[in-house]
């Protein structure tokens, strides 16, 4: 691999870095509700989807990972 697609491969996974940044803060928003018992938060946050949108968002990140270590090293 060359240095400009290792380049690429690295700008995807720094991008896929920062999903999983924004990801975690959604999650630690739920746990706090959860901890501090705010049950209407809660309720309110996991009413509007975002555990669907999380595991999406999850599936999502594994295979971009996933492809970009196919490009490293295929297989």
């Amino acid at each position: 691999m060359n240095e400009k697609k290792l380049l690429a491969s690295y700008k995807k996974l720094a991008a896929r870095v920062n999903d999983l940044k924004i990801i975690e803060r959604l999650i630690e928003n739920i746990e706090y509700s959860r901890v501090t018992e705010d049950t209407f938060s809660l309720n309110k946050q996991l009413g509007t989807g975002v555990l669907d949108e999380i595991g999406e968002a999850l599936e999502s990140i594994r295979g971009q990972i996933q492809a970009v270590s196919d490009e490293i090293y295929p297989v």
